[in-house]
């Protein structure tokens, strides 16, 4: 209930920071707009949360932890599936072909007591030890720097069923 509370009170606060955000600005693209929306969390972090005045700061600031606790929650509803479908194919019937899960997500582990503060930290540092890929997708980027970071103890590969032959 309080999760549904939250995400309410984020989904109405967004069009509000939406209408308001100043011209001109642009949510990131690629890993260079994710090292520098999310390098303001970093940068925040190490100032030890002295606020600031500069609007754009806040904005990037505000968009990296929204954007990485989504794709936290994204991992976890992942991985539920994979136990949903892992449950499936031991009682011999296959999943329903929409509940196969992206590997990707499957095969990383985040711990619980990780904070956005943390994974930040972890994507900024990634995206500046591979600068070569800072073109990229912030979407495969995000779930590569994650993964890397917090891979599965075991990882099991999530196969698709073969087709019934008749």
């Amino acid at each position: 209930m309080r999760m549904l509370i939250l995400v309410f009170a984020l989904m109405s606060s967004s069009a509000v920071v939406l209408a308001s955000r100043p011209q001109g600005f642009e949510f990131p693209k690629d890993g260079n707009g994710l090292l520098d929306y999310c390098g303001e969390v970093v940068v925040q972090l190490d100032s030890h949360g002295t606020p600031k005045s500069n609007e754009d700061a806040e904005l990037k600031f505000g968009w990296c932890v929204g954007y990485l606790q989504a794709t936290h929650e994204q991992i976890t509803n992942w991985r539920t599936t994979v136990g949903i479908q892992r449950m499936a194919e031991g009682k011999d019937k296959p999943a329903p072909p929409y509940l196969w899960a992206d590997t990707n997500f499957v095969n990383t582990c985040i711990p619980d007591e990780a904070s956005i503060g943390q994974l930040a930290r972890v994507l900024v540092k990634w995206l500046r030890e591979h600068p070569e890929r800072l073109h990229e997708l912030k979407s495969f980027l995000v779930i590569e720097a994650l993964r890397d970071n917090f891979p599965c103890a075991i990882s099991k590969e999530v196969t698709k069923p073969e087709p019934a032959k008749h």
